[in-house]
């Protein structure tokens, strides 16, 4: 499996890499941000690596599948729709994450476990419609939007005890 490498790139823009299928690993050794649509409808065989990632802009991975682990260890922001109608076959783990947008992972699938041990907002739909077989942990959350979890499946989901619920946040939560 072959290994594409973008290096002294800090910034990926709008569309630059749509409806691509990536058989390899892809690392991102510098990128800060990924544009909106900017992986949009994409294919990832391989892992994704984006070390020093802070941004993640509006349905950047839309529509995407990974078969691979992902890697965004410092992403402190995912923008609307980011991860929206896609499919993440590993674990997913956003260490310092700090804000997740309106519907950014919307009617997801999640074989694994989703980690954001730093997450103080969860917004609106944020995961409206998504399915999980693991625990979602999300110890430091603070505040968490209006049908947030409606409709979604969970096998856990693991909430400080300070946080502001907004209307039906859990929303129609099965299991």
């Amino acid at each position: 499996m072959d290994t594409k490498k973008l290096k002294y790139r800090k910034i990926i823009k709008k569309n630059e890499f749509e409806l691509e299928l990536n058989e390899g690993n892809i690392e991102l050794p510098l990128v800060e941000e990924i544009g909106d649509f900017a992986f949009r409808n994409c294919y990832f065989k391989g892992s994704l690596i984006m070390p020093f990632c802070k941004k993640i802009g509006i349905y950047a991975f839309n529509s995407s599948i990974f078969d691979k682990i992902i890697e965004i260890q410092n992403c402190e922001e995912i923008g609307a729709n980011a991860f929206s109608f896609s499919e993440f076959k590993d674990h997913l783990f956003l260490p310092k994450c700090k804000l997740i947008d309106d519907s950014a992972f919307a009617s997801s699938r999640f074989y694994s476990n989703l980690e954001l041990p730093k997450c103080e907002k969860i917004g609106r739909y944020a995961f409206v419609n998504s399915q999980f077989s693991g625990v979602l942990n999300v110890p430091e959350c603070k505040f968490i939007g209006k049908n947030a979890f409606d409709f979604s499946h969970f096998t856990m989901i693991k909430i400080g005890s300070n946080v502001i619920l907004e209307e039906n946040c859990v929303g129609r939560y099965t299991e």
